[in-house]
């Protein structure tokens, strides 16, 4: 289970097309939390911000199917719903250095 990243920056969004990996990396206190979704099917990011600009999240939902993939959505408070679906989401948190 993902941790609590409600009010976390969301730093950056990688995808490795030839691997189907899509990299989801957020900033809270004093973690770098980094979320990898593994073979990445589907990627949705509209950057349309109907709330107002922002780059912090409101929160994650995790949605793991009986026989489909599992959905990972972002709402951020700009009001986004970024969407990323794949076959297994996998998380790691490391303290950065001042």
């Amino acid at each position: 289970m993902i941790p609590d990243l409600h009010d976390a920056t969301l730093t950056s969004i990688e995808v490795d097309w030839v691997e189907k990996l899509a990299t989801f990396t957020f900033r809270l206190a004093q973690d770098t939390v980094t979320v990898v979704v593994s073979s990445c099917s589907r990627l949705v990011l509209p950057r349309d911000e109907p709330w107002g600009s922002s780059s912090s999240v409101n929160g994650i939902e995790l949605v793991e199917g009986a026989d489909g993939p599992v959905r990972m959505s972002v709402e951020m408070q700009s009001g986004d719903l970024l969407v990323v679906e794949g076959a297994s989401v996998e998380w790691e948190s490391a303290e950065r250095r001042p």
